[in-house]
Order: structure tokens, then C-alpha cells, then sequence
């Protein structure tokens, strides 16, 4: 499981029998940007009490992807079994020329990060470097933010609970902010003055091709 580009619960990363599948809960295509949140808990949790991991109680990412400029940010969100449980972002890119993503959440002392060299063998496609954070907040509900491609700040609004949200500011597109809901639960998403619909956009197919509507 570290060593793929997955989260990590306890060490664990996704069963290798599952309970089910990574559902997608929305799923938006705009000419500026691609929205995407799949839940992956049942991958996460088996039948099988040998391949089970209990603490991972609720594991959601999110995908945002601004196509100009090129920039990609994860949100994760997760729910463990015990505020002891530890939560892991796991991130491999190679030793030369790959920028580093800015970690945004969590922050502070609750927070650590690991760069070391993925011991695999010489001239293997993956061989590169391997970059762990690693949240051991005493929180159930817990949410990493990394951004790829741009320089980043982030702006918290602590308003009523269901009005509280994060704002993201990237240096590259300073005018184009993006702004998801706190909390771990998916919601909406604002992409500068552009609000997608709540739902997976449908796709259609006729005599022109498959275009999303």
C-alpha cells in the first residue's frame, strides 16, 4: 500500500479483499476546471477480519483540476475509530524535476513529513522519491490539503457550521479562488464565480460523439 499514491490509515492502505467499491458522489467537467469526489471507504473495510481496517470508518478524496494553469488539488477527508488513529498522505514523485505539493492541512505540530528515497531496484519506472505526511491529531474527523502546480494560501471562514468553508488562493491564478465546505461531508465547490451543480454530471452520446451535458 506505500507504495502507492493512496492514503493510509494506520499504516493500512486499501484492502486487498474490499467490502465494495469506490463510489463517485460528483463528478463535474467545466471548460475551466474538472471536479471529482469518489468514496472510497468500502475499499478500505472487508468481510474478512484479516483484511479489514476498522479505523477507517469514512475515506473521501476529492479531485480538483484547474485546466489554465495547470494545477491539481486533493482534498481528503476522513473519519477514524479513535482520536489515536493516524492518518497518512502518501505521495511518490521522482528525485529530479517534480515539484513537491504544498501541504495546506493539516498544520502545526499535528503534522509530520517524510522525504526518503523509495528503495526499489535501478532502472525500475518508479524508482524516485517517496513523500509521506502524516497527521496524529487527536481528532476523529480529519482533512488533508495538498496543491500541485501553484504556490498556495489558505483562508478559513468559521462562520455557522453549515456556512464554514476553506478558501484556497493560488499564486499562479491569484483571481481564481477555490473554496470548498468544511467538515467531512462533500458539498459544493466554487471555482472562481463558477458554481457546479450538487450531482454527477450525466454524459451523453449521439451521432457527434460523447460530450458531457
Amino acid at each position: 500500500a506505500d507504495r502507492h499514491n493512496a492514503l493510509l490509515v494506520n499504516g493500512q492502505g486499501q484492502s486487498a479483499r474490499p467490502r465494495g467499491r469506490p463510489v463517485v458522489t460528483r463528478l463535474q467537467v467545466r471548460p475551466r476546471f474538472v471536479w471529482a469526489a469518489v468514496d472510497l471507504t468500502e475499499c478500505y473495510r472487508s468481510n474478512d477480519s484479516r483484511f479489514d481496517n476498522p479505523a477507517a470508518q469514512k475515506v473521501v478524496r476529492e479531485f480538483v483540476f484547474l485546466r489554465e494553469p495547470a494545477v491539481l488539488i486533493i482534498l481528503d477527508r476522513v473519519t477514524v475509530g479513535i482520536p489515536e488513529d493516524i492518518v497518512a498522505f502518501n505521495w511518490h514523485y521522482r528525485s529530479e524535476g517534480d515539484e513537491l505539493p504544498v501541504t495546506l492541512l493539516p498544520t502545526g505540530r499535528d503534522v509530520q513529513v517524510f522525504e526518503y528515497s523509495a528503495q526499489l531496484p535501478e532502472g525500475s519506472p518508479y524508482r524516485g522519491f517517496r513523500r509521506v505526511v502524516r497527521t496524529t491529531t487527536y481528532a476523529l474527523e480529519r482533512q488533508l490539503l495538498h496543491v500541485f502546480g501553484s504556490e498556495a494560501t489558505l483562508d478559513v471562514n468559521n462562520g455557522a457550521s453549515e456556512d464554514a468553508w476553506w478558501q484556497i488562493t493560488l499564486v499562479n491564478a491569484p483571481t481564481t479562488p477555490v473554496l470548498f465546505p468544511m467538515g467531512p461531508d462533500v458539498g459544493w465547490l466554487v471555482v472562481g464565480s463558477e458554481e457546479p451543480p450538487e450531482a454527477v454530471q450525466e454524459i451523453q452520446a449521439d451521432a457527434d460523439g460523447v460530450r458531457w451535458i
